[in-house]
């Protein structure tokens, strides 16, 4: 079963991600079929009608803070007036 983590997109502030680093991140996320599902679903703006995990469900209720941004998935959040951008990943365990 595909697990996923939701993680900050910058470690430290003002530290964005490389080049290299967003390939990978769009290869891993384009490889994981959950994530791929719901990635394109965003792309398409519509709620896949089929869900095949538990996982699904969770991406579900997520959905509406899904947002696509140099082909990758991020979860944006509020966060005490503050806009927090997540990267959803594969975990890797």
């Amino acid at each position: 079963m595909a697990s996923i983590h939701i993680v900050e997109a910058t470690e430290e502030l003002g530290q964005g991600l490389g080049q290299k680093e967003l390939r990978e991140i769009r290869q891993k996320q384009r490889h994981d079929p959950l994530i791929d599902r719901w990635r394109k679903a965003v792309i398409d703006q519509k709620i896949p009608t089929k869900f095949n995990s538990k996982q699904d469900s969770i991406m579900r209720k997520q959905f509406k803070h899904f947002k696509i941004k140099r082909g990758i998935l991020f979860r944006n959040i509020k966060e005490e007036e503050r806009l927090i951008e997540q990267l959803v990943i594969p975990d890797s365990s």
